[in-house]
């Protein structure tokens, strides 16, 4: 399957675009500490809030579903898809 529509690659990073609305959800403050929470604070690093997109390397496009649908946590699934769903599809990527 291709790349979607609202994802670019340029070198070695993905650029995807977002809405407004999954931004905020990016940036809403990481409270505790482990993988998830530090996954989402380098999600917050790597937003880029003039342009509206987030640069992710391949680790980081695993690390989108490995934390929705692999780690058993019903929270994070659901902020992983209401941020990423609309650019990388339902299953965040693994499908292409």
């Amino acid at each position: 399957m291709a790349i979607p529509a609202g994802v670019r690659k340029w070198g070695d990073w993905y650029f995807v675009d977002l809405t407004t609305d999954e931004i905020a959800l990016i940036d809403r403050e990481v409270k505790g500490k482990g993988g998830i929470e530090d996954f989402l604070r380098t999600l917050q690093k790597q937003v880029n809030h003039a342009t509206k997109t987030v640069k992710l390397s391949d680790e980081d496009l695993a690390k989108i579903p490995h934390f929705a649908f692999d780690m058993k946590q019903g929270v994070w699934e659901t902020q992983l898809m209401n941020i990423f769903e609309r650019a990388l599809g339902q299953q965040l990527g693994r499908d292409w």
